[in-house]
């Protein structure tokens, strides 16, 4: 299933299981892969203390764009679809050597609920039917 579809969720997979390969684009070797019948061009490439961020920034781009996030060792990656504008504008931003590093972003994402240990309990034996009343 190729990855044209939108989706707010991009997938995370592991970089050594993909098909890289090099691509000159202007006057710079460019990094891409290969996943589901898509190219991918590399945008950013974050250490593991950025990674929330960039995952942040990949499920925004996932909106609009065909993207992926690859891991390798501790290495996050943000591809981008070649067949996207976006993806020729941004590797022409970095082929022209400008400082092109990942957007900043107001917060990291915050999880959807918090569960306060103290104030909600979490019972491992559940009680018998009887004592509900319906």
């Amino acid at each position: 299933m190729p990855l044209t579809k939108l989706d707010d969720i991009p997938p995370v997979l592991h970089e050594e299981s993909l098909h890289p390969f090099k691509f000159c684009f202007g006057e710079a070797i460019q990094e891409g892969l290969s996943y589901r019948n898509e190219l991918f061009c590399r945008l950013y490439s974050v250490d593991e203390t950025r990674r929330a961020q960039l995952y942040h920034y990949g499920c925004q781009l996932a909106r609009q764009e065909a993207v992926l996030i690859t891991v390798k060792q501790s290495t996050y990656s943000l591809w981008i679809g070649l067949r996207s504008p976006k993806a020729a504008f941004c590797i022409a931003e970095k082929a022209s050597g400008k400082d092109f590093t990942l957007p900043h972003l107001e917060a990291a994402p915050q999880p959807i609920v918090e569960i306060d240990a103290e104030r909600t309990p979490i019972s491992l034996n559940p009680s018998p039917a009887s004592e509900y009343q319906v």
